[in-house]
């Protein structure tokens, strides 16, 4: 019995950082992109004021790091938050 405890314990401890790194490939993957989804969202007609706006709702506007920090906090609650194409 002990043997699959620590086999399991070993399996969850390897799975974290594994889970974690796939988060911020994909968060980064998404920041990185050539779009700006804050331009996206507003349309093409919108002007900085409008823009900086946005990006203070969306929390686009801190450091990519406390951007994560959010992103993951959020996931471990189930909240996926708002989509920026149909914000739904």
């Amino acid at each position: 019995m002990k043997l699959i405890a620590r086999f399991l314990l070993i399996r969850v401890l390897v799975a974290v950082p594994v889970v974690l790194g796939i988060l911020f490939f994909t968060f980064m993957l998404i920041r990185i992109g050539n779009q700006d989804p804050v331009a996206m969202l507003a349309g093409p007609g919108a002007d900085a004021p409008m823009l900086a706006m946005i990006r203070g709702q969306l929390d686009l506007d801190r450091p990519l790091l406390d951007q994560f920090i959010t992103y993951v906090g959020r996931l471990l609650r189930g909240d996926l938050g708002v989509s920026w194409q149909g914000s739904k």
